[in-house]
């Protein structure tokens, strides 16, 4: 036994330092690591700031380049259909406010492409707002890990972010805007 006492004592030491920092939150057993919440919006935030996109009419663009009070990102794909429910309503949103804009980042693969533009065209998404992310570059920095998601940015800076499907027209989503949303004429 006295030969297995210091063996004992370590695995008792490195699991209790193991059971704090999963208790503590920080560190995740996980394939990917997801940070908390106020880190993920940093993260956005930076990205808004520093990083260019290809956009599909062939320009590139920081987000930052938009110039609106409100930027939502919207990550979506043409298999998904809480994306394809919840589409009108971000459509409807930009139409209604002109402080918001919004960047479609299509999540489909190049082999299911025709699908993608039959629906970036039947919803009337403009090319200079949508992005084919076929690498998947844009969604690893944003951490995304389903569809539909979505980040809004104002001013610069990531506020909030979506999970699941929302409908963009609802009171609720207004509210949690917190802004004066002017409406266009």
């Amino acid at each position: 036994m006295k030969k297995y006492l210091p063996f004992l004592i370590f695995i008792a030491v490195a699991s209790s330092f193991l059971m704090l920092q999963i208790l503590d939150n920080k560190f995740e057993l996980s394939a990917k690591s997801i940070p908390k919440k106020s880190k993920r919006l940093q993260i956005y935030s930076n990205f808004y700031k520093n990083t260019d996109i290809n956009f599909a009419d062939s320009t590139k663009h920081k987000l930052s380049d938009f110039k609106s009070k409100t930027l939502i990102v919207n990550f979506w794909a043409s298999w998904c259909i809480p994306c394809l429910e919840e589409m009108p309503t971000l459509i409807n949103l930009e139409k209604k406010y002109k402080d918001v804009k919004v960047v479609y980042v299509a999540e489909d693969e190049k082999s299911s492409i025709k699908k993608a533009r039959k629906l970036v065209k039947q919803f009337g998404i403009k090319k200079s707002q949508l992005v084919y992310d076929f690498d998947m570059n844009i969604s690893n920095k944003f951490n995304v890990n389903s569809v539909p998601f979505t980040v809004v940015f104002q001013n610069g800076i990531a506020k909030l972010y979506f999970i699941e499907s929302n409908d963009f027209m609802a009171d609720s989503f207004i509210e949690k805007l917190n802004l004066s949303l002017k409406t266009k004429k």
